[in-house]
């Protein structure tokens, strides 16, 4: 707080409250000059009021730029008393996180439902994959150090159980070969895999690609649909309608087959969309063959050439 208003608040309290009432009350508060008492500039500004200007929100919502000196005393009184936000404190309490919250929701085209969903099968995925099972986990320790051992050597039956019964002479060093030999069996699991996603993401690609190509040729060999002629700019616009992914590797046209409304419309237009269009040329056809019967025929002299009807005309 500045000096000027230190000094101006060391009177008492009950008399700082009389004063402030006073403040409020008079109409000279309210004139129309400028806004120039340090108080009353102190006063506006803590309500987020500078330079005499004001933003609040309208009844439609949209963002409007008020003169104080404009207002009516009762809206004066309003701001005064906090009733009306400033653009600086409506901002709903939302910090960044919440804020990109909402956006993510938005540009994923969900319902706050849909996202928690999704969040939750986030969450059983993680934890399955902490508790992870491996195939090598259904063999026991004999039977795991048997199998390492046919593995690794060319060794018969009786020899295999032999060198176990050397082991399990030990048992404190098996238990510690055992685990080792399980680790290891287990990052070959993970490694294979790992591969096994990576050869399925490659033909998933693959497959991607060869659907984009595909489009791109129906739309090079499709000139028109149902009698409409379609600009390069209406096909470009549907290849990427089609085939544009998001940052989940989901295209818009999916999007909207996951809407039961849209996907019936797609349904519809896919069993009837020919015969509806086919409807509507044949009528188009028809009342033009009908004006063109029904206009009288005019013999016009147009130098050496005589136009008998308009199917003459060029």
């Amino acid at each position: 707080m500045d000096a000027e208003l230190d000094d101006f608040f060391d009177e008492s309290p009950i008399e700082l409250e009389e004063e402030k009432e006073e403040l409020v009350q008079s109409d000279d508060l309210f004139a129309d000059s400028p806004i120039e008492d340090d108080l009353m500039r102190e006063l506006l500004e803590s309500r987020g009021i500078k330079d005499g200007k004001i933003s609040i929100l309208g009844e439609d919502g949209e963002e409007q730029i008020l003169n104080f000196n404009e207002l009516s005393k009762e809206e004066k009184l309003d701001i005064l008393n906090g009733s009306i936000s400033s653009e600086e404190t409506n901002d709903y309490d939302l910090d960044t996180s919440e804020i990109e919250l909402l956006n993510i929701i938005r540009n994923n085209n969900m319902t706050v439902n849909e996202f928690l969903e999704a969040y939750k099968e986030n969450i059983l995925s993680a934890v399955s994959g902490n508790n992870k099972e491996y195939t090598i986990d259904s063999y026991n320790d004999n039977e795991l150090f048997l199998l390492d051992l046919k593995n690794k050597y060319d060794l018969s039956d009786s020899e295999l159980e032999d060198e176990l019964n050397k082991e399990l002479s030990n048992p404190d060093i098996f238990a510690k070969k055992v685990s080792k030999i399980r680790e290891e069996y287990k990052t070959l699991e993970d490694e294979y895999n790992k591969n096994e996603l990576l050869v399925q993401e490659n033909q998933r690609v693959e497959q991607y690609n060869q659907f984009v190509e595909s489009m791109i040729t129906v739309a090079q060999d499709t000139p028109e649909l149902h009698g409409i002629l379609l600009e390069d700019e209406e096909k470009n616009n549907i290849l990427s309608y089609l085939a544009e992914l998001d940052e989940n590797g989901v295209s818009a046209f999916y999007k909207e087959l996951n809407n039961p409304q849209r996907l019936y419309e797609a349904a519809w237009f896919l069993r009837y969309g020919k015969e509806a269009f086919d409807t509507l040329i044949n009528a188009y056809e028809s009342e033009i063959a009908k004006y063109k019967k029904d206009k009288p025929v005019k013999a016009v002299s147009r130098g050496h050439k005589e136009i008998k009807s308009i199917y003459d005309l060029h």
